[in-house]
């Protein structure tokens, strides 16, 4: 079987989790199944290098993704099968669908925030996507789905039927570090001796603002640390405007040193108004380290009772949480331990069959 599989997400100047789950995806299908062959499908280079590969074998589009994702909602042209002509199937990794040719399409979406949190993009992004996924439902064949309740926003908000999603978990494996290694990141970083770690693009959605409301809160000793790139928004003039000896901004981070930090943290934290799956939450639970999230489904289905829930709102909720995960060794190991079991159920080689009983049904 010959998948044509969209990465257009690696042209992006921030990719975000969605690039990440896909390139993982494609990974662990290729090491299930040697019938699959697979071509990643991409859009036109950027003047500015992209920080994400795109894989070989590879066939790319003329144009750069913008113009793409407007060719194909707003056209029928840009198929994905006319560039891949013996492809068996098409996969659509992200919330854009091109227009249907003989192969079948299965398509990926995330979530439905842009219809159920337009304010937390720009005017333009929230039309672009909601056009986008417009035409999935449309002329997707399959859609799946990371969690069961981007599954329930997909059938309520777009109106499809629940026979047409799939639900497909993304996945984690767990890195091992010897202590000298987290020695030296830990040194290298200026990581303190105690510190929670937010780990994600700093947009509106990811709700950084209210970390920031509670870092006057923080008890001596609890420090916040934040990994990631710049995104949009008012957070990043909050960013600088903010003087605290407690907070520390690293920026994007190489894979090895993002784990790394993780591992050392007491306690990832994600306040997110909104998530389709949560992966920094399940990367941080499969290097035993505890989750405190906010009250969106996606977060509760994913860490379950061992993760701890503070309302999105709640800045002194979110330092009271702090301060605890902070001085307290023994809560954060037990939750930490309870994590990675529990992350355990997670793993790509799993999403990888469940992708594949789904390309199954198609060819």
């Amino acid at each position: 079987m010959k998948v044509a599989f969209s990465l257009t997400q690696c042209a992006h100047a921030v990719p975000g989790g969605t690039a990440v789950a896909a390139l993982e995806l494609r990974r662990a299908i290729l090491s299930s199944a040697a019938s699959i062959e697979v071509v990643s499908v991409g859009a036109q280079r950027g003047k500015v290098p992209a920080p994400l590969a795109l894989p070989d074998p590879s066939a790319r589009f003329t144009l750069p993704y913008p113009l793409l994702y407007d060719l194909w909602n707003r056209t029928d042209r840009g198929r994905v099968d006319r560039l891949v002509p013996d492809a068996d199937l098409v996969h659509m990794t992200l919330g854009f669908c091109a227009a249907r040719g003989a192969a079948p399409q299965v398509c990926t979406v995330h979530d439905m925030f842009p219809f159920t949190h337009p304010e937390v993009f720009t005017k333009r992004g929230a039309r672009v996507m909601t056009d986008g996924l417009t035409r999935v439902f449309e002329r997707a064949d399959i859609i799946a789905a990371p969690s069961q309740a981007s599954a329930d926003a997909i059938v309520s908000h777009g109106g499809i039927a629940p026979d047409r999603v799939r639900v497909v978990p993304w996945g984690a494996e767990p890195n091992e570090f010897a202590d000298s290694e987290l020695g030296e990141i830990q040194r290298r970083l200026g990581l303190p001796e105690r510190f929670v770690i937010f780990a994600g693009t700093q947009e509106p959605r990811k709700n950084l603002a209210v970390l920031l409301d509670a870092l006057p809160h923080l008890d001596e000793g609890a420090n916040l640390v934040l990994a990631g790139p710049a995104g949009w928004g008012d957070v990043g003039g909050r960013l600088n405007e903010t003087s605290s000896e407690q907070l520390l901004t690293l920026g994007s981070l190489e894979r090895r040193d993002l784990l790394g930090a993780m591992t050392l943290a007491s306690a990832l934290v994600m306040p997110s108004l909104a998530e389709g799956f949560g992966l920094p939450a399940l990367e941080a639970m499969a290097q035993g380290t505890p989750v405190i999230h906010s009250e969106c489904s996606a977060l509760r289905e994913l860490a379950g009772e061992t993760g701890t829930l503070v309302e999105s709102t709640d800045a002194a909720g979110w330092a009271r949480e702090i301060n605890s995960f902070c001085k307290d060794d023994g809560r954060s190991s037990e939750l930490g331990q309870a994590s990675r079991i529990r992350s355990s159920s997670f793993s790509w080689g799993e999403s990888a069959k469940k992708m594949i009983d789904v390309y199954e049904e198609l060819v």
